[in-house]
């Protein structure tokens, strides 16, 4: 190929060298990825092996709690008999609600790195 540049020997050399700058960035050399490496795979460690054995257990009592309080609350004399502890029950009943979403959540996040491979 021929080029042509006006101006002296300096402005050729830059305009040169811009125009191999241009030519070599898109012959860059692939990064091959270091296979030596493996990833590194996060296994249960016991205490949360012996949580995750103990999951299923704790979220059906807490499920049978709420049961409990939720069947107070639609019993006919609820008025009559708990009327006093209304907002303890209620409170109960929310607080048992929270912890069972936190233990789904647990259980899942428990799951999930017992099975990664």
């Amino acid at each position: 190929e021929i080029h042509y540049s006006e101006g002296d020997y300096d402005y050729y050399v830059e305009k040169r060298k811009a125009r191999m700058k241009s030519i070599e960035e898109p012959v860059q050399k692939i990064k091959k990825e270091d296979t030596r490496e493996k990833s590194k795979v996060r296994k249960l460690t016991w205490k949360e092996n012996k949580e995750l054995e103990t999951m299923e257990e704790n979220i059906m009592n807490t499920e049978a709690e709420i049961e409990r309080i939720e069947k107070i609350f639609s019993s006919p004399d609820f008025y009559e008999k708990y009327s006093a502890q209304l907002p303890e029950l209620t409170t109960q009943l929310e607080d048992s609600k929270k912890k069972i979403h936190i233990l789904y959540e647990r259980w899942e996040e428990l799951e999930k790195i017992r099975d990664q491979k």
